[in-house]
């Protein structure tokens, strides 16, 4: 995927809330208008992928506790100048769950989400994070990738507002994936 591809998958990208409709439209700026869109130096902001693990009954998600934000959140992280974000998000879904056997559910953005962020010794910058739905088995063993997390785990999707205190692209993920389990043939029959 080049800068021109995910421009093109953005635009094409049908948001569910004005917040992501928002997102959108700043990521799509922001591409155009910055070529080093997918590297980390880019100190104003940056690309990053994101993946949504859900389990094969579509009952529980994967979410880790964050070391440096502290907060309960999806693998993910930086492009690290890889214009695939895809592939992002499936090498950040491997690292820091330990899985081998995610199957992408679609190569369609599953949700997106523009944030600032602030730790370290960074100043304070946005993360233009593209998400995509991923299966796992949840009986497969979840390592812990030193560094990362202070915990990994499957969450019942019951559970996750309070874990997450109600953070907004969490909540939205999650309603995405209830009205998935309910609407399609993809989940669980």
């Amino acid at each position: 995927m080049s800068r021109e591809n995910l421009i093109e998958k953005l635009t094409n990208y049908q948001p569910m809330t004005t917040e992501e409709k928002e997102s959108r439209e700043f990521m799509i700026s922001f591409a155009n208008a910055t070529e080093d869109c997918f590297d980390r130096t880019q100190l104003a902001g940056h690309f990053t992928g994101s993946s949504w693990i859900i389990n094969q009954s579509w009952d529980k998600v994967i979410l880790l506790n964050h070391v440096k934000l502290s907060r309960w959140l999806q693998p993910g992280g930086h492009c690290d100048g890889n214009p695939v974000i895809l592939e992002t998000a499936m090498k950040e879904a491997e690292e820091e769950t330990g899985l081998k056997n995610l199957r992408l559910i679609s190569e369609e953005i599953f949700d997106i989400d523009a944030h600032s962020v602030k730790h370290d010794e960074n100043p304070e910058h946005i993360h233009y994070d593209v998400r995509f739905l991923f299966e796992a088995d949840d009986t497969e063993e979840l390592i812990l990738e030193e560094g990362k997390a202070k915990e990994v785990k499957w969450v019942p999707l019951e559970d996750i507002q309070n874990l997450v205190n109600n953070e907004e692209s969490i909540m939205r993920m999650l309603d995405k994936t209830l009205w998935l389990k309910q609407n399609t043939e993809v989940a669980v029959a």
